[in-house]
């Protein structure tokens, strides 16, 4: 099952105008049983508190495409993400982790970001890897501009060249591909570019 719970880019409002598509940011969870996939961590991931509590999955996870706030900001206002009974396994591309310390660093959040112990950084050449019965592929999606404040040169590099990584997920025999954010045009007017059209390849 795969359910949604935000779409709405740059940042989460409230406002009848918005309510047709959604108030809230990204967020999209791949349900499977008593397991729970989660694409992105937006605002949308608050709302997904309600279904976590109800459904009570035994395994939590969460991949992260890019660490631009609207696609991280419910790591830190979402309940579940604190509850010491929980082991919630958190994937993304390099250099995640001094991504989102930037963005939400003691001048910004008055939250701890204790969340990120979970968080693990994976490189798209990694390959494979499983999340319960999901098999999991990260491949680098294409190019998306990043603000790359205070990260070093090897870092910045990285954000600026790539951007957001993407997920294939299958399981049964079916396959589900995530990759948002390709602002292919901003760096490439007017042209397809290679990594569009192998994205288009792997549907």
């Amino acid at each position: 099952e795969i359910k949604t719970y935000g779409v709405r880019g740059s940042g989460a409002y409230f406002d009848r105008d918005c309510v047709e598509f959604g108030c809230n940011s990204s967020c999209h969870a791949l349900w499977n049983n008593d397991q729970v996939i989660f694409l992105d961590a937006g605002m949308g991931l608050r709302s997904a508190q309600r279904d976590i509590q109800a459904r009570q999955p035994k395994d939590i996870s969460l991949l992260v495409s890019h660490p631009h706030h609207d696609h991280i900001s419910g790591l830190l206002l979402t309940p579940e993400m604190y509850n010491p009974q929980r082991s919630i396994q958190i994937h993304g591309p390099p250099y995640l982790r001094k991504a989102i310390e930037t963005r939400f660093g003691t001048g910004v959040s008055p939250i701890p970001i204790v969340v990120l112990t979970a968080l693990k950084e994976i490189e798209v050449t990694d390959g494979l890897f499983t999340l319960g019965k999901v098999m999991v592929k990260p491949f680098t999606a294409g190019f998306h501009p990043n603000v790359t404040d205070g990260m070093t040169e090897e870092e910045r590099v990285f954000y600026q060249e790539f951007g957001s990584q993407g997920y294939t997920l299958g399981i049964d025999g079916k396959k589900v591909v995530y990759a948002t954010d390709m602002e292919f045009d901003f760096k490439f007017p007017g042209k397809q570019t290679p990594e569009s059209e192998r994205i288009a390849r792997l549907q």
